[in-house]
């Protein structure tokens, strides 16, 4: 019967009745029952049995082969990414493969674990039966660390305070402090201000608190009225 194989299959042995004829055809090796996938290539092929008997009468008969090439297989572009547990999903072509490796799921998901290098694989199998595979490379690095500086205590008429985290370019949130930081003073109080930096699985922050104190309640006391030529006079002033 007609047979059907994968390209990178292994070398197949024929069979023909009677035995001791000769195959012929692309992929068939000379003097052998041999038939290479790989050597014949993607395809149709159509292989020949002779056979001569004992008479020298010669029967033929031909069998026909389909070779399938793999299919295309794409994992992606190699990724970099932070040594924090914050999941990656990757996606690989066609669909419904498999991957896997160091810290990856088999549909996909990715979660950094430990600095270094981690080869990631996605397989596929398609209706052939006719298998191959794709990797990528993850580097994971250690991610910079947000700053959002020291706790600070102001005084409520300071007016507003101009907050500076590390590294730059990251953006502020809390309530009343805008993304670069700026934060105008209205009331006193405790207030907790974030500080976010980096993106992805480098995405990490910070907190500080800014303290806004009361001005103390101040008497200098009542007008007062001398002449010139009393003798010193001692203030009193509350507190």
């Amino acid at each position: 019967s007609d047979l059907t194989f994968c390209v990178d299959d292994p070398v197949q042995t024929l069979v023909g009745v009677p035995s001791a004829g000769v195959w012929s055809g692309l992929g068939t090796s000379s003097g052998t029952n041999n038939f290479n996938p790989y050597s014949a290539g993607s395809g149709i092929h159509t292989l020949t049995y002779t056979y001569t008997n004992s008479n020298g009468c010669i029967g033929v008969d031909t069998k026909q082969i389909t070779v399938n090439g793999l299919p295309i297989v794409d994992a992606g572009s190699d990724i970099t990414e932070c040594d924090q547990p914050i999941a990656v999903n990757l996606t690989g072509s066609p669909s419904l493969g498999s991957w896997t490796g160091n810290g990856v799921t088999s549909n996909g998901v990715f979660t950094p674990n430990g600095i270094g290098t981690v080869i990631l694989t996605y397989s596929f199998t398609d209706s052939n039966s006719c298998f191959n595979s794709d990797s990528i490379i993850a580097i994971i690095i250690a991610p910079d660390t947000a700053f959002a500086g020291n706790d600070i205590a102001l005084c409520e008429d300071i007016g507003s305070v101009n907050l500076i985290g590390n590294p730059g370019g990251g953006l502020w949130s809390g309530n009343g402090i805008t993304s670069s930081g700026q934060y105008s003073v209205t009331s006193v109080g405790n207030f907790s201000f974030t500080y976010t930096y980096g993106t992805g699985t480098c995405l990490n922050d910070d907190q500080m608190l800014l303290t806004v104190n009361p001005l103390p309640n101040v008497s200098a006391g009542s007008d007062l009225t001398f002449c010139v030529d009393d003798p010193v006079q001692t203030l009193v002033g509350v507190p």
